[in-house]
């Protein structure tokens, strides 16, 4: 049985994810990195449309990487609770054109 270790700021171990700083509401800035394609950029539109988040197109930014191989979309959102940023990160990750979320 494998169990979860959460480390607070004091390096002290906390047995709730809550210790880490995070206090909800909060503004919660993310950064999705993936293929360069269009699907990429539809894919991650559409499940942060459908999480509802108050995201606007205009307030999303979109970066090519140095050889145009990845593109990172960035926005930020009002996180309300830990199971809503949960969902979207669990939603993001299962799309087959998402690398990495920062």
């Amino acid at each position: 049985m494998s169990k979860e270790i959460y480390i607070d700021e004091d390096g002290v171990g906390a047995k709730e994810p809550a210790a880490l700083g995070l206090q909800f509401p909060c503004d919660m800035p993310m950064k999705v990195i993936g293929v360069n394609s269009t699907d990429f950029e539809k894919a991650v539109w559409k499940i942060v449309e459908r999480h509802q988040l108050g995201v606007f197109m205009e307030d999303v930014q979109s970066k090519l990487s140095s050889k145009a191989v990845y593109r990172s979309i960035s926005f930020s959102f009002l996180a309300l609770s830990r199971d809503q940023v949960d969902a979207l990160y669990i939603d993001l990750t299962a799309c087959e054109y998402v690398k990495w979320i920062l």
